[in-house]
């Protein structure tokens, strides 16, 4: 019985030493990562003539494109033609629509190797009397985005706007927002 004992222990002790030895062929470390989200925020009509009335006919594009090692996506955040146009006023119009908003996540290489943000808006303001439309402009900026990994918690999400003043008396303001997911 003795011979019995010892020979399960030492069975048992082999076996724990076995299950619990190094394995050389280990997986690689995941590499870090850095999510985003980029916004259409709001759209307002910050100043316009009396002619206008109580707000203007707006459509136009505003979009984002994300560039990585030289390839490009553009992202539309919102995008109404002549027909499908907006009623903007001076409050603030909150752009809430499906696409108003994009996740995305970078590695810390593509991070490196300048992965870059840009965000553009043209507007343009409907005539409905049958004249021409007034063009009000285009803006488009573009920044690295590791620059929004660097930003703090009480600035995040960045926001930042766009004037767009071509047509002479009016003045809309886009306004966008990158948050950087922690």
């Amino acid at each position: 019985m003795k011979t019995l004992k010892f020979a399960a222990t030492v069975l048992l002790l082999l076996v724990l030493n076995v299950s619990c030895s190094s394995d050389d062929s280990s997986p690689e470390p995941e590499p870090s990562t850095a999510s985003f989200k980029i916004k259409a925020v709001s759209i307002t009509a910050r100043q316009f003539p009396d002619t206008e009335g109580d707000a203007l006919e707006l459509y136009g594009r505003i979009s984002s494109t994300v560039t990585v090692d030289g390839e490009s996506e553009e992202l539309i955040l919102w995008d109404r033609n002549r027909d499908f146009f907006e009623s903007i006023g001076t409050e603030a119009y909150l752009i809430n629509s499906e696409g108003s908003e994009v996740t995305l996540t970078l590695t810390e290489e593509e991070l490196q190797n300048n992965a870059e943000f840009a965000f553009y808006a043209q507007m343009y303001d409907r005539d409905p009397d049958g004249n021409i439309d007034d063009y009000l402009g285009n803006e488009l900026r573009s920044q690295f985005a590791r620059v929004f990994t660097t930003i703090s918690d009480e600035n995040n999400p960045a926001l930042f706007d766009f004037r767009l003043r071509e047509f002479s008396g009016i003045d809309v303001r886009v306004r966008f927002s990158v948050e950087h997911i922690r």
